[in-house]
Formats: C-alpha cells, sequence, structure tokens
C-alpha cells in the first residue's frame, strides 16, 4: 500500500480521511490497521483510534466476512443519507434564524461571500471546507448540541459522495446553482423568516440529492463498446 504522504503534524485522522476524499481508497476496499500503521509511520493504536471515528461518522464500516471497508453506496443508501440530511439542515436554519445573534448572522454572510468568490478559481479543498463551514455556522447557531454533532458528520459523508461519483470533472459545474441555494438559506435566516429558512434549505438538500444521484447513475453506467467496422 504506497500511500505514504506528508504526514507532519497530521493525526491518522486526518491522514487517512484526506487519502479517502482524494480516491485512494476505493469503496468496498478492506482496511487493515496494520497495513495503514506502515503507510502512515505510525503505531496501530492511533489507526484504531481513526477507524472508529470513521466509521461513526458513516465513511467505513464493517461488512460481514470481509471486516473493515470503506463504505459502498447504492441509490437507497444515498436517499436515506439526504433524507436524514434534509431533516437537519431544515430545522438547524429554522432554529439558526430564531436563536443566532447578529455576530453569526454577519459571519454567516463573510463565509457566503468567501464560497462566491472562490467559483471563478475553483480549488476543492477550499470550497469544500467554506462549504462546510457554512453549514456549521448555521448548526451552532441553531443552539442545539444533538443537530451540530449529526451534522457534521453528515456533511462529511455527502461531501464525500460528491467526489466519488464526479471524478472525470476537474471542475464540477453545479457551483453557481450552490451559491444560488446557499443565498436562498442566507436571505431567509437574515430576514428572520424561519419557515422560509427552513424551507430553503430543506429544497437545497433536496436539489444536492437529484444531483448526487445522477452523477451515480453516470459513474456506475456500463462504457459503451463501439462495434468493430469490417473492412469491405
Amino acid at each position: 500500500m504506497e500511500l505514504r504522504d506528508d504526514t507532519h503534524s497530521k493525526s491518522a485522522y486526518e491522514i487517512i480521511r484526506g487519502w479517502i476524499f482524494e480516491n485512494k481508497l476505493k469503496p468496498g476496499e478492506k482496511l487493515s490497521e496494520r497495513s495503514m500503521a506502515e503507510s502512515i509511520g505510525l503505531s496501530r493504536v492511533p489507526i484504531r483510534e481513526a477507524f472508529q471515528r470513521l466509521t461513526l461518522e458513516g465513511l467505513l464500516v464493517n461488512n460481514p466476512g470481509k471486516g473493515l471497508c470503506l463504505r459502498h453506496y447504492n441509490e437507497q443508501d444515498i436517499a436515506a443519507l439526504y433524507m436524514y440530511r434534509e431533516a437537519l439542515d431544515g430545522m438547524a436554519a429554522r432554529m439558526f434564524t430564531i436563536r443566532a445573534d447578529s455576530i453569526e448572522k454577519a459571519y454567516l454572510q463573510k463565509i457566503f461571500k468567501e464560497m462566491k468568490a472562490t467559483v471563478a478559481e475553483y480549488h476543492p479543498r477550499y470550497w469544500d471546507q467554506k462549504d462546510i463551514e457554512f453549514h456549521m455556522i448555521i448548526a451552532r447557531g441553531a443552539r442545539n448540541e444533538r443537530i451540530l454533532g449529526a451534522l457534521e458528520s453528515v456533511l462529511l459523508e455527502c461531501i464525500y459522495l460528491s467526489k466519488i461519483f464526479n471524478t472525470k470533472q476537474s471542475t464540477p459545474t453545479h457551483l453557481n446553482d450552490v451559491i444560488e441555494e446557499h443565498n436562498r438559506i442566507f436571505e431567509a435566516v437574515s430576514t428572520g423568516d424561519a419557515d422560509l429558512a427552513e424551507k430553503v434549505a430543506r429544497e437545497s438538500v433536496r436539489d444536492g440529492l437529484e444531483r448526487v444521484l445522477k452523477a451515480f447513475i453516470a459513474y456506475n453506467r456500463p462504457a459503451v463498446v463501439k462495434p468493430e467496422t469490417k473492412e469491405p
């Protein structure tokens, strides 16, 4: 397993999660503590802890007879994940609108502007960071620890899904759609309309589900082999 990277100052969790997001580990691939520890250059204890955390986040799963693997998704798995996220995002947006203070709302605007500015010059890690930050500001401002904890892991899993099924695109084509969806959320919470905030947050997740399912279908579509033409 030749996966060595710049591991200085990074935890085992950060390294393994980075490899997952960079598609260096494939869905269904069996993972072992020993081989991962050798690849990273750490003991098996931090690897075990990283595996446990990534399992709780939904990225890893224990398959009977095979052991610990990177999760393999089907359409039902994807739909179930996004239904869960829709409920979380909707309620977080509602409670943020009611409970967040002016500083939190100003910070949300700042992150939204930074996301908007990066569309012209797309950097995947920076975009993902700002996207997660946008939603986590809302989750923290909702003042509900259960929503906060659940939404963080769900967001990571959704971002991972969008990456593994869009491997052929250097720059995703839906960035402007995401910006418009985030703008509607920001406008709703800024005006104090909790009903609208929940509505547009839920709509944004449903739009995301539609995009991921389309990418999933395209990713799994068999390659068309053109028949050979015989010389006359």
